[in-house]
């Protein structure tokens, strides 16, 4: 099978800095001067699942153009397809099966796990030598108005860590699910952090906290790409209301897939809800 090739900065410092498909003309970025790193591989058609987890095998189809590959995913917004890097290792040998995947919402996670989750993913608690790293389960509960059951729900999926005190051993579910919350310490895993950067829930909900955007913003000026499709989806969940650039009218996001730059998302009720607290 015939690869894809792409090139992004290595430091992506700025929503500016160098990326794009093919090969690159030039080996250090236009924006921040930092190398290039060019990687081959496939575009994968995907059902979206909500846990940011994409085998290679359970692709659909593959595509070598992006541009293709994000139109077919537009062309069949209703079997909630959406597009995913594979690397050359994780490409298969044979095309992916023809068959779906069904779409489990099971892997979606709560407004109030996604502010657990967005919480935790602060810098400021992510960097080692930080004080205020691992916070309580007291703590988290009160900032970000949640229960118990938020802060299990992530511990469970293997997105935080939960400890028994501070520098303590790994605390088992049965005792963050009954000890007291002061005695529960939080710290999200690499799966969580990975999680936070790469879904398109938490990507767009962090995003649109501070303001109004337009749509191109959203697909092309994130952290990580964010597909057409998927907006689409968090649309259709209120997590966001799309409008006429300059205006205040309110239009189908359907109607404006191809002049994302005329058109501006701002965020519902629903939506800030998933955004943590600051």
């Amino acid at each position: 099978m015939r690869f894809a090739t792409r090139y992004r900065c290595s430091s992506r410092a700025f929503v500016s800095c160098t990326r794009g498909e093919g090969t690159p003309r030039r080996r250090k970025c236009s924006t921040c001067g930092a190398a290039l790193l060019i990687e081959q591989g496939a575009h994968g058609i995907y059902v979206w699942r909500g846990d940011g987890r994409y085998p290679a095998r359970d692709a659909v189809q593959l595509f070598t153009s992006a541009t293709v590959a994000d139109q077919f995913a537009s062309d069949h917004l209703a079997d909630g397809y959406v597009v995913r890097w594979i690397s050359s290792e994780d490409v298969p040998a044979a095309l992916p099966r023809s068959e779906k995947p069904p779409v489990s919402k099971a892997h979606q996670l709560s407004a109030d796990s996604w502010r657990v989750i967005g919480h935790l993913y602060d810098p400021s608690l992510i960097n080692p030598g930080s004080r205020r790293r691992d916070p309580s389960m007291q703590v988290i509960c009160k900032t970000q108005d949640v229960t118990r059951d938020a802060v299990v729900d992530v511990v469970e999926r293997g997105l935080v860590r939960a400890r028994l005190g501070l520098g303590g051993d790994d605390a088992p579910l049965e005792a963050v699910r009954r000890l007291p919350d002061s005695a529960i310490r939080l710290r999200i895993t690499k799966a969580g952090m990975y999680h936070a950067s790469h879904d398109p829930t938490h990507l767009v909900m962090c995003a649109l906290r501070r303001g109004e955007l337009s749509l191109f913003t959203l697909l092309r000026g994130l952290a990580n790409p964010v597909g057409f499709g998927e907006l689409c989806e968090l649309a259709d969940r209120r997590l966001f209301d799309t409008y006429l650039l300059g205006t205040d009218a309110e239009i189908p996001i359907r109607q404006v897939r191809d002049l994302s730059s005329f058109a501006y998302a701002r965020q519902t009720a629903v939506g800030r809800a998933y955004a943590a607290n600051r």
